[in-house]
């Protein structure tokens, strides 16, 4: 019996002998991250022990899944800030789902400037360890919204500076934050009016600097303080005073400069031109109108070489903040086929009231929309050069001699004979007509559709052919169109005579 158990237990210490040594000791596992093309900061645990630093590798999580990009790792290595020369390449941060990352001691500038991070997710990061989280989102100027109700702040002494230059930071959730062993010197020194803050029970307020910068009026439904009363008479551990505090007064002007990137330039802000326009709106040195000037007439926009309908479309989602219905788009397409300019349709749907609507949302100026182009002042005299372009010569119009052509018209004392002139000598007799070869037939048509704007009526028809082929010139049919009273009764209602 006793030989049969030595045996036993001999076997059993040779298997585990022959297993694999991390099936006896398992390893613990190391905090990384990775930083991907696309700008994604994900944070997880491995345990590969190899030490990477912005190296481009690849290592698989303690889930199995392979993690490619740009590694760091270990996080832990008492460095402060470990992302170097790449933080201006990150764009969004998040930990793997259902991991647990435990975070350094020391995260003091750990995500700042990070300037094109736009999205932040801290679930799944533990921060129950960490003592400093001053600077933590300092300078992190595109970041507009921040929920850090996840983070343990149990243990952090220091929050000084905490959101320093975070400039568009709108909406902030602070409500699990536990502050009493904190400074807070400068912690949302953020130098820009911001929307919202929520504070918990556990937000302790130290005599001196934690509402440095905040500005305007506050409110939480029951209490309205201004910043500076705000921060002197928020108690410490009063749960009827925490909750979301709201600056009523507070502009999104911000949320249409951002609007006005997506929709029409079909990117994120880059910082600079942000922040220009965005502060251009809350000083009201620009209305909504100019911004879009600004926006739709750019040689960025203008290089996205849009048809005009899909330049339609991006004005109906960027202004009016809904798809276009079918009637009024192809109004518009018409409009543009015709000869308008998009500045004139722009001018169309900054003077609607879905527009306005839009900006008082926005609590913005809406401003007003010019255009100086010739072809935008009368648009029956623009549909009438661009017809002659498009049935004398076959082609669309040219921006340049469109205009040119309408302001001949517009400009002249007799505005009638003008366009009779521009039509005769400008199109029927150019080179460009002469070359075309029309047949008498192909001729008269065209006259038809250019003078009267429609399809020839048979008895019509056979008239002006009949007369061509007896040897009347073509000139002279012309002039029996611009003299006809159909076409005169066009003119006047496009105010010409």
């Amino acid at each position: 019996m006793i030989r049969k158990i030595i045996s036993l237990c001999c076997a059993v210490m040779l298997c585990l002998c022959i297993l694999p040594f991390s099936a006896v000791y398992a390893e613990e596992p190391v905090p990384s991250a990775v930083l991907t093309d696309t700008g994604d900061l994900i944070f997880f645990n491995t345990t590969d022990a190899s030490s990477y630093s912005g190296e481009q590798d690849e290592v698989k999580d303690i889930d199995g899944n392979t993690r490619t990009g740009k590694l760091f790792m270990p996080l832990n290595d008492g460095r402060i800030q470990p992302f170097g020369e790449y933080v201006k390449q990150v764009r969004t941060v998040s930990a793997v789902p259902g991991q647990t990352v435990v975070m350094p001691e020391n995260m003091c500038s750990y995500f700042a400037g990070m300037e094109r991070m736009t999205s932040f997710d801290g679930t799944g990061m533990d921060t129950s360890n960490v003592t400093d989280m001053s600077y933590m989102f300092d300078d992190d100027a595109m970041i507009r919204k921040l929920d850090l109700s996840m983070l343990d702040t149990s243990k952090v002494t220091n929050m000084s500076g905490m959101f320093e230059k975070a400039i568009n930071l709108e909406d902030l959730d602070l409500s699990s934050f536990d502050t009493s062993k904190a400074d807070l010197e400068g912690m949302f020194h953020m130098g820009s009016p911001t929307h919202t803050i929520t504070l918990g029970e556990k937000f302790t307020v130290w005599p001196e600097g934690w509402y440095s910068q905040l500005t305007g009026t506050w409110t939480n439904g029951t209490v309205t303080l201004e910043a500076d009363e705000l921060a002197e008479q928020y108690p410490s551990h009063i749960p009827e005073w925490c909750g979301t505090w709201t600056n009523p007064n507070y502009t999104k002007g911000n949320d249409f400069v951002w609007r006005m990137y997506e929709l029409v330039l079909d990117r994120e802000p880059d910082l600079n031109g942000y922040e220009l326009w965005k502060w251009s709106l809350i000083q009201k040195e620009k209305t909504a109108a100019d911004l879009v000037y600004g926006f739709f007439l750019s040689r960025e926009f203008i290089e996205r070489d849009l048809n005009d309908e899909e330049f339609t479309e991006i004005c109906y989602h960027a202004l009016m903040d809904r798809d276009s219905d079918e009637g009024g788009k192809k109004t518009w397409l018409n409009v543009l086929e015709n000869g308008m300019s998009r500045t004139y349709v722009l001018r169309g749907f900054v003077n609607s009231g879905e527009f306005a609507a839009l900006c008082g949302s926005y609590g913005i100026d809406k401003g007003t929309l010019n255009t100086a182009e010739p072809r935008d002042i009368n648009a029956g005299v623009t549909t009438f050069v661009a017809r002659c372009y498009r049935e004398v010569l076959g082609r669309r119009f040219d921006e340049a001699g469109l205009n040119d052509w309408c302001h001949r018209i517009l400009a002249a004392a007799n505005k009638k004979q003008e366009a009779v002139r521009t039509a005769t000598t400008g199109f029927f007799h150019s080179p460009e007509f002469r070359n075309r070869n029309t047949s008498d037939e192909e001729y008269v048509n065209i006259l038809y559709h250019t003078f009267l704007g429609r399809e020839a009526e048979e008895a019509g028809f056979k008239d002006w052919t009949g007369r061509l082929a007896k040897g009347m010139s073509r000139d002279s049919v012309l002039m029996g169109f611009a003299d006809s009273s159909e076409f005169a009764s066009i003119m006047a209602g496009y105010g010409i005579r």
